[in-house]
């Protein structure tokens, strides 16, 4: 949904270094409208904290979207109680502990979608703390590689070598129509 300016609780990421290294040096407007510095960051996810779609956590976290923005999410208040109903009634099986609405997931969404295909997209799932209003934080060790303004046209003409680029991440057709327009001969 943030596609169409909607805020969401998730943050876009991918498991293809190239695909991030396409996203980094997408030109980027800084107020005064001029292209800025990118950054590729790169988060450290073990294994057994990436969760998936179905995953009784993710129904959970997913379930806060329904509550009202300033909803208060302890033990026995209505907004905490609201959820983990809408939780149970998904999933019979569902159990919960506290710290779990606090948490940040890492998600594997459904494969039913060609744009999250093709640039091996997953979600950071953001719960809150205490109120809907208040994100977790995210804790996961991170790293930063700064790309120059100046370097990242010179990237991208290498990652289209390599077929990442505009028409095939973004396999709507208007998309690539914009791509093929762009580089026609």
């Amino acid at each position: 949904m943030q596609h169409y300016s909607l805020p969401t609780r998730l943050l876009d990421i991918t498991s293809n270094p190239l695909v991030a290294l396409y996203f980094a040096c997408k030109k980027t407007e800084a107020e005064n409208g001029k292209d800025e510095d990118g950054a590729l960051i790169i988060y450290e996810v073990n294994e057994n904290k990436i969760h998936y779609f179905d995953d009784n956590k993710v129904c959970l976290l997913s379930n806060i979207a329904l509550l009202p923005f300033d909803a208060p999410l302890k033990r026995n208040q209505w907004g905490f109680n609201q959820i983990v109903k809408q939780a149970k009634s998904e999933n019979h099986d569902f159990f919960m502990k506290d710290s779990m609405l606090n948490d940040v997931l890492c998600v594997m969404p459904k494969l039913d979608n060609p744009r999250i295909i093709r640039q091996s997209g997953a979600f950071f799932l953001f719960g809150c703390d205490e109120k809907k209003s208040k994100p977790a934080t995210l804790s996961i060790p991170k790293y930063k590689i700064q790309i120059k303004k100046r370097r990242k046209k010179k990237i991208l003409s290498e990652l289209d070598s390599l077929g990442i680029n505009e028409s095939t991440l973004f396999p709507e057709i208007e998309n690539v129509a914009h791509f093929l327009l762009r580089h026609r001969a």
